[in-house]
């Protein structure tokens, strides 16, 4: 793509890191999109039993209130099909702090998972 002076990419990288991962599954280093855009984190459900076989998917009842139901869309207002959460503590690279973090589990296709900004302000 073409630059121009002073003028920044209209493209930029994507903002992935590693983040230490630790589940009833086991612990491992993940690669993950942060979106401070996003009111909730997602995994794939594709990618929850690759990185994390066996870890049980919970029902969102769980976790909302009686009769609350949840609606969650992409930046293009289409919703986002989710089949429940599971929950996975995460530890963000340089700093020391740990927190478990629900992840909707959705059954659509995701290149890596996408850590909220439910997870950043933690």
């Amino acid at each position: 793509m073409k630059q121009r002076g002073d003028v920044v990419k209209l493209i930029g990288k994507k903002c992935t890191v590693f983040v230490q991962c630790n589940s009833s599954t086991g612990s491992k280093l993940v690669e993950v999109l942060l979106d401070t855009g996003a009111q909730c984190s997602l995994i794939s459900e594709s990618l929850l039993s690759r990185h994390f076989f066996g870890l049980r998917v919970n029902c969102l009842s769980e976790l909302l209130e009686d009769n609350e139901t949840l609606q969650v869309r992409w930046g293009n207002n289409e919703q986002i099909p989710y089949i429940g959460y599971a929950l996975i503590e995460i530890s963000l690279p340089g700093i020391n702090k740990r927190a478990m973090v629900p992840f909707l589990v959705t059954g659509g296709a995701l290149e890596v998972p996408i850590l909220g900004f439910n997870a950043l302000e933690y």
